[in-house]
């Protein structure tokens, strides 16, 4: 029986299949083999790297269908979004197809940014989506996805309660208490291992890289960088 409140019950079905598999195809066989959840979409939490991966390729058949053949959801990232902000590589794992044509973006977890990759992302994201004057991403989207507005997303953790954290749009969502009279709302960034990209109400982000082991709860926890942040520029008027 798979368990709703347990959000890793079920996150390693058939994984090596699926991480091993070189080509969409191989892909998308793989994953389609894993058996179904007993509940609907957006009614449990579960973080998947296949979803997000499916998520990249439906994107990248779409820009495909709209702009012909050679058209690379990566190539299109890169060219509307990251080396406009001066991210000039960011380098990004494809499927290896076997007619040797360009694979479709790994968007799960196969980008390598730098530190200051991160920085310059996390500025856009804080001045809303503008550089130098140049609205670059979806003003609204982005104020849902940094909880400024009334749209949240689904509880995680292992009582699935809203208060103990939300996940929505790839974003990390936590209650932060920067002093006795002021609780907040953290979003942030997460990566394997304990990376971090902490989007902080005053203004600031806080990027942390890190080798932690799976499963260290200090390197889960992005309350440390919040009170860093805190210190520096208080996160309360």
């Amino acid at each position: 029986v798979t368990e709703p409140n347990d959000q890793g019950d079920g996150y390693l079905v058939r994984y090596d299949a699926w991480y091993t598999a070189e080509s969409l195809e191989e892909k998308l066989i793989a994953l389609l083999a894993a058996t179904n959840h007993p509940w609907g979409p957006g009614e449990v939490f579960r973080y998947r790297d296949q979803d997000m991966f499916v998520l990249g390729a439906a994107m990248h058949g779409f820009l495909r269908a709209m702009e012909g053949p050679q058209a690379n959801l990566w190539h299109f990232l890169l060219e509307e979004i990251y080396r406009p902000i001066g991210v000039r590589h960011a380098p990004m794992g494809l499927t290896l197809e076997p007619d040797e044509s360009v694979g479709t973006p790994q968007v799960e977890d196969c980008f390598y940014p730098t530190v200051e990759d991160l920085a310059r992302i996390s500025i856009l994201f804080q001045n809303d989506g503008m550089y130098q004057g140049r609205q670059i991403l979806h003003k609204e989207k982005l104020r849902e996805l940094l909880y400024q507005t009334d749209v949240r997303g689904l509880p995680f953790g292992s009582d699935s309660r809203p208060e103990a954290g939300t996940y929505h749009m790839a974003t990390w969502h936590r209650p932060f208490e920067a002093s006795e009279d002021c609780t907040m709302e953290l979003s942030y960034m997460s990566g394997w291992s304990g990376q971090k990209v902490i989007l902080l109400p005053n203004g600031l982000s806080a990027i942390r890289v890190s080798r932690a082991e799976p499963g260290d709860s200090a390197a889960s926890d992005p309350s440390g960088m919040a009170r860093v942040g805190h210190r520096i520029r208080p996160l309360c008027k």
